[in-house]
């Protein structure tokens, strides 16, 4: 039997720290983030939450990374994120890629 190519792993992608960042979500998305921080300087990454409660804002959601680290999120309920996540980072050393699983 003869093993069949896979994809290749596709390459991240900077995080935007002035403009944010904006991932299509469709339910089934995750996101690979990786600090890139080679020291020992954690870095956080937070995902908005575009809805509110009795018209209040709900507080963004935060991970933090360790330096080094890598951590795999989602999936994003898009009744709780929306059909965009909204992604923002404290530095450009985190890194995102974004997957989603087909319906």
């Amino acid at each position: 039997m003869q093993a069949t190519p896979g994809i290749a792993d596709p390459t991240p992608v900077a995080m935007d720290v002035t403009n944010g960042n904006s991932v299509p979500n469709n339910g089934r998305t995750f996101i690979r983030v990786k600090n890139t921080n080679s020291g020992s300087t954690a870095r956080t990454l937070t995902t908005q939450i575009p809805f509110t409660i009795d018209g209040q804002s709900v507080t963004p959601h935060q991970d933090v990374l360790a330096a080094g680290a890598t951590r795999w999120l989602g999936p994003f309920r898009t009744n709780i994120y929306s059909a965009t996540l909204q992604l923002n980072a404290d530095h450009v050393e985190l890194q995102i890629t974004a997957f989603s699983l087909p319906s």
